[in-house]
């Protein structure tokens, strides 16, 4: 054998054949005439000695498979050295180089931009270090429309990023998300451009053309251009268009995992993906083991995402769940109808994802039966025995008939559009509002988190031809955050159902959301909330905070040791050498006062404004006294009715026309005794000796 990259073509009846191939093999892609399935593969020795072993016949359809690349680089740069400082590459010619440089900026110095999209002009494919300098540079000089996200780290340590686009990022102001993926498969290239191209679209057409600025001020636009940066920068180093997978070093020490088959739902059935380490379909060693999974998963564990693509090459369709089994006729309409929608900008050929071959651990299923967003993959370009498919010429050939990248984000444009304006359109909506419930007004600066229990279904491997079925679940919570700042919420969210779990037999009880409001000051306050599909709208899910009670003076007191003691011609109530209550010389009103202490067992002294304190309460073991002392002074009123009030330049808690406490200038003890009564519920405020008590207690 030798060391040769061919695509070859072989030709089967059956499926069965097919998955068999696709367990085992770098399948690049499928077509079915009705009567037989041609299989187009990339091969190398793994795949000729596999012919070789089981006697396939198979026509060479590309002798020379290894894209042939020109490190171009920008139109009119000066060098590229000039444009990305540090790159380890040659000066001018775009060398992806040995290492990626994460902390370039790009220098426009001199660079043409497209006229028409606003991002750089080019001549050949970005770097992975090109990537990020253009990252790095939008963030810098378009702080009001971009921030720049750290998700995680790769299996090499090289940071992924993702780039949240709106007129307020950052916000967190529950507007609905879009996500733009790409790059899960290292060789296909033109995926990372438009991806790249489509954040320069969005910053510089911002505010001139009508269609991006409404988007933007309505959405949030995540995009992850290079999700997989080991392995592609890899593949450009190395044998550009062969290499799919990330660079994980496997334990037969093989490398690599197919990002596109880790994803946690519906993971696991060599019936859409492998087990064999060497394979290009390899799974991993489990749902999201890998760590690009791990940190692209974050943007739909930590946001609202409706809509989202996956860019691939190639093959002119749009893909939707499900990929790990089949589908029943009519399943999802929604999802179908706007598939065919997206598909129709540019000639696509919409379908289920296991049309022609299973997929288990894709990211549309993931999207789709996990987070419940509208979730579709677009693969570009179409297939062509004249070059390597995945890597078509930068500024495309009309006698290959390919595009440019230019005219296929031309094409694509109006999809990826569409997928933000799907996020905006189709979202469910959760609204309130957020009030004091002591005066009704709007809190401010509320901090509302939701959060959702997710189950993830993993799949019994079977073999590459048996049906998947389930072998069990994984949970993971979504966590998103809204910060409402006066009072007033529309939160764009997805339904709180997942549509998938009763066809393996798990019931699927929509547990809703559970919303909780916090705010310094105040008390946290959840709510639980069910969200059946999109569109629909839960209102009027309102909050009346509670103020937090603020910290209590208290004394500690033990009813069975008190006693009534004369001291200095003065009837007190005592607890060894320390006196609680003066009565003065009302010996009766003293011994009164010692029934009720013993009566309710007091073990709490309290007071609100020491030394002089206005309020004065006791507690029994941390709650109200409940019952009724027998001939005591009470008078009722109803806690849900009082409120501090100004009057005559006193602050004052009332009841209707009646006050009860007078804090005379000080507001603060007026509030913290209102929180005090909300706090433990007294509806009765109770003396001993008045006109001018010496004792005054609250109960229930």
């Amino acid at each position: 054998m030798d060391n040769k990259i061919q695509i070859v073509e072989v030709k089967v009846r059956d499926k069965a054949t097919v998955n068999a191939m696709m367990y085992e093999l770098d399948v690049i892609d499928v077509s079915f005439d009705g009567n037989m399935y041609s299989l187009k593969i990339m091969a190398k020795d793994k795949e000729r000695r596999y012919f070789a072993a089981n006697n396939v016949r198979y026509a060479v359809v590309l002798e020379d498979a290894v894209a042939k690349v020109e490190w171009r680089g920008y139109k009119k740069a000066r060098t590229l050295r000039g444009v990305i400082p540090g790159i380890s590459g040659q000066p001018g010619s775009g060398d992806p180089g040995l290492t990626i440089e994460t902390g370039g900026v790009f220098d426009p110095t001199n660079v043409t931009f497209n006229a028409a999209y606003g991002y750089p002009g080019r001549e050949g494919y970005r770097t992975v270090t090109e990537y990020y300098s253009e990252m790095n540079y939008l963030q810098k000089h378009y702080p009001n429309l971009v921030k720049l996200h750290q998700l995680g780290l790769s299996f090499e340590n090289v940071p992924i990023f993702a780039l949240e686009i709106s007129s307020a990022p950052g916000a967190c102001d529950g507007r609905p998300g879009a996500l733009h993926m790409a790059g899960s498969h290292a060789r296909e290239w033109p995926s990372n451009e438009l991806c790249m191209n489509l954040a320069w679209y969005l910053v510089t057409q911002y505010g001139k053309i009508s269609e991006v600025t409404n988007l933007l001020n309505t959405t949030a636009c995540w995009l992850l251009p290079v999700v997989n940066p080991d392995g592609t920068h890899w593949d450009q180093r190395n044998y550009p268009g062969t290499w799919r997978k990330n660079r994980v070093k496997n334990s037969d020490n093989t490398f690599g995992v197919d990002i596109n088959r880790n994803w946690p739902y519906g993971w696991g059935a060599n019936s859409g993906s492998s087990d064999l380490a060497y394979a290009e379909t390899y799974r991993g060693t489990g749902p999201g083991s890998e760590k690009e999974v791990r940190a692209a998963s974050w943007v739909y564990e930590n946001n609202q995402i409706i809509s989202s693509i996956s860019g691939h090459t190639f093959g002119q369709t749009l893909l939707y769940a499900w990929g790990h089994r089949s589908n029943e006729p009519g399943s999802h309409p929604l999802l179908v109808s706007l598939g065919r929608e997206l598909a129709a900008r540019d000639g696509h050929t919409p379908e289920y994802s296991e049309q022609l071959y299973y997929a288990s651990g894709d990211l549309c299923d993931y999207a789709y039966g996990a987070m419940r967003t509208l979730g579709f993959t677009l693969e570009y370009g179409r297939y062509t025995a004249l070059y390597n498919p995945f890597i078509p010429p930068y500024m495309g050939t009309d006698a290959q008939m390919t595009d440019s990248v230019d005219e296929e984000f031309k094409k694509q444009i109006g999809a990826f559009m569409d997928n933000m304006s799907f996020a905006r359109t189709y979202a469910a909506h959760i609204k309130g509002r957020i009030t004091d419930s002591a005066t009704g007004a709007p809190v401010k600066n509320v901090t509302l988190r939701l959060e959702l229990e997710v189950t993830n279904i993993t799949l019994n491997a079977g073999t590459y031809s048996s049906a998947p079925s389930l072998k069990g679940t994984t949970k993971t919570t979504q966590t998103c955050v809204y910060f409402v700042k006066d009072g007033v919420y529309d939160w764009s969210v997805a339904p709180s159902a997942q549509p998938e779990l009763e066809y393996f037999g798990i019931p699927n009880v929509n547990k809703g959301y559970t919303v909780t409001a916090s705010c310094p000051g105040y008390e946290s306050q959840s709510q639980n909330v069910k969200v059946g599909w999109y569109q629909d709208v839960a209102g009027n899910v309102n909050f009346q905070l509670r103020r937090t009670p603020p910290a209590e003076d208290c004394l500690p007191i033990d009813y069975s040791k008190v006693s009534v003691a004369l001291i200095g011609n003065r009837y007190k109530i005592v607890q060894g050498a320390a006196w609680l209550l003066d009565f003065g010389t009302d010996q009766a009103s003293a011994d009164k006062a010692l029934n009720i202490i013993k009566f309710y067992k007091f073990t709490s002294q309290c007071f609100v404004g020491r030394p002089n304190p206005s309020m004065q309460y006791f507690l029994c073991n941390g709650a109200s006294p409940a019952g009724a002392f027998p001939g005591e002074d009470a008078i009722g009123f109803n806690p849900s009715a009082v409120t501090v009030e100004k009057i005559n330049n006193s602050w004052k808690i009332v009841e209707g026309a009646h006050w009860i406490l007078d804090f005379a200038s000080n507001e603060a003890d007026a509030r913290k005794a209102f929180s005090i009564i909300q706090k433990y519920g007294f509806n009765r405020i109770c003396f001993v000796g008045r006109p001018n008590p010496p004792m005054m207690y609250f109960r229930k």
